[in-house]
This record gives C-alpha cells, structure tokens and sequence, in this order.
C-alpha cells in the first residue's frame, strides 16, 4: 500500500496536491518523508516543536509529546507511527490470532497507519486496552485507557467503557482502574483550563473551525444517504461519500466480539456523534471510514464473521482494493476519507 503511493506520487515530474496546499498544509516537495507527512501531521509537528496554541487544541497531545520526545522530526513521527502499528498486531494477535492480523495489514486505511499520523497510536492503545480488559489486567486497563484518552478523543470510550466496567463489578481493582484512566484523561482538559481558561476549548475549536458538533448518532448518515439519493453530490463526491459510509461494514464488525462488544460500541456512538454540521459541506460523515477502521475490535470482528477460506479470501481482497484506491488519494494529497 505505502509502494503504491510513493510509485504513484513519483511518477509526476511536479509532487501532486490540491490547488493551494502548499500555501496551508504543509510542504509539497519529493522528499522521502513527503509521502507521509500531509494535513494533520503539520499540527502535530507544529505542536511538537513549538507546543499549543489556541487553534491546535482539537490535536490531542500523547502523540505530538512522543514526537518531542525522541527528536521532533517528521522521520520521528513517521518511526513512533510504524513502531505502534505493529506493537498493536501484538495485542490483535494475542486477541483475533493470524486471521485478525492478517485483516488489519490490509486495513483500508493502512497506510495512514504509517504516516506521520495519531492512528496507530490509539490502534495500538486500544488493541492492548482490549487484551487486558479481556485478561482483567485492571490497572494496565486503567493506564492505556487514560493514555488513549490523551492520544484521539474518541479515546474517551476506553475511558466509559472501563468505567461502566468497574461499576458493574465494583471491586477495588476495577474502582481503581477508573479512577487512574480519569485521572490521566483529565490531564489534557486540565491544561486547558490552566493555559486557556476553558477545559474544552478543543471542542469549541473543533466547532468554530470544522463544524464538527455534538448531534444525534445516526443524523451524518442519515444526511449523506439523503443528499445522495436526490443527486446533490457530483461524481467525485458521491465516490467520497460511498468510500466514508463503507466504514460502517468495519464500524459493525467491531460490535459482533461479545467481549469487547461494550468498547465497540461506546466507540461508535461516538464517533458517529461528531458529524460536521456546515451548511452545504459536501458530506457529514468526513473520515468516517478512517475512524472505523482505526478500531482494533473491527478486525476482530471480521476474523470472526469469516469461517470459511473463502470468505477470508473475500475480505482480504475487498479490503486491499479499498487500500489501494486510499493509497492514490494519499498519493494525491486528497486526504478525504
């Protein structure tokens, strides 16, 4: 997948993009990195070397410190990216064995998890959150979720589900477990309260510059789906479209484990929670298929529908053609899914 891209990114004599990225995404050059580093990398990078500032609070601040950390380079980024990516397989393997490993190196957003991105960051958090929920390992239960917490705000369901854990059990290991993951998931709100007065102005950020709001579950969808039925959306962004909703096959795979079902679906409601809510944007559901896929339990999920060779043949091969086409997006610098 990361081959396709770079083989198809180099094969243009000037490096391909969007009109006007250069100017506000970052650089546009044929350096070996270039490939992997594009849109929300820029952030964390900035964030990384320079720390916060008002506009970059939606961008939560585990990955850019782990950048800071060991260099604050895009070489160091894309290294911590590969480096948590496979450190998760190890808990997918230990969860979903060689069939559910096999699925998420095929992800369809594969090569993101290889570029300068949080993705296999909080993959890997929540792959090892699953194996110790799963091995009532309480406290590294607590401590990964809080780490996921403070990686992607989704990693707040790590959080609930670990919570409504220990309430239904409320024993001092599980009470304790909770009480260290809201502790380290409140770090990031209590900075922002510190530095600018508001303990989520990620979210009013988030809102003013993206539109992304707090809404029904099911309203991006139901929005899309609407729109593309009437013919609102061209061809280039009906493929779009398609390409996001096609994360609700990953977003239902990974509720079908009943172990790790209540993770899954906390994860869910909120991802599809935060539609983007602009007047006549062209989709509400932007990178749904990302956000579906980053979650280990969709493979889990997947190994576990397939039992058949077949229907893993099937699965390998659908979700390495979706890879591919992604691979030519990112290629092109059109990081819309």
């Amino acid at each position: 997948m990361v081959g396709v891209a770079y083989a198809i990114f180099y094969a243009h004599e000037e490096p391909p993009a969007p009109p006007g990225y250069a100017e506000t995404q970052g650089p546009l050059d044929k350096g070996l990195l270039n490939v992997l580093f594009f849109y929300d990398a820029v952030h964390y990078l900035r964030i990384a070397q320079e720390g916060y500032s008002l506009e970059e609070t939606p961008w939560f601040p585990l990955y850019p410190l782990l950048i800071r950390l060991s260099g604050g380079t895009a070489a160091s980024a894309v290294t911590i990216s590969n480096i948590c990516f496979f450190t998760g397989l190890a808990a997918i393997y230990r969860l979903g064995r060689r069939r559910a490993v096999l699925l998420a190196c095929v992800s369809p957003i594969g090569i993101v998890f290889s570029a300068a991105y949080a993705e296999s960051l909080f993959f890997c958090l929540a792959a090892w959150f699953l194996l110790f929920l799963r091995e009532k390992k309480w406290f590294s239960a607590g401590f990964v979720a809080g780490l996921g917490a403070l990686s992607r705000p989704p990693g707040w369901a790590l959080v609930g589900a670990l919570c409504l854990s220990a309430l239904h059990r409320r024993g001092r290991a599980e009470l304790g477990a909770a009480a260290l993951a809201l502790g380290l998931a409140a770090l990031y709100p209590f900075y922002q309260f510190i530095v600018f007065g508001n303990p989520f102005m990620n979210s009013v950020v988030s809102e003013a510059i993206f539109s992304r709001r707090l809404m029904f579950p099911l309203w991006g969808t139901l929005h899309d789906v609407t729109r593309l039925l009437s013919g609102a959306f061209d061809p280039g962004m009906a493929t779009v479209v398609c390409l996001n909703l096609l994360g609700w096959l990953w977003l239902g795979a990974g509720m079908v484990v009943p172990d790790v079902a209540v993770p899954g679906a906390l994860y869910v409601i909120f991802v599809l929670s935060f539609p983007i809510t602009k007047p006549g944007y062209m989709h509400a559901t932007h990178a749904l298929l990302r956000y579906a896929c980053v979650w280990p339990g969709a493979y889990l999920g997947l190994a576990r529908a397939c039992r058949t060779a077949a229907w893993v043949v099937s699965a390998v091969a659908g979700s390495a053609a979706v890879a591919l086409f992604v691979s030519l997006l990112v290629a092109y610098k059109c990081f819309v899914f």
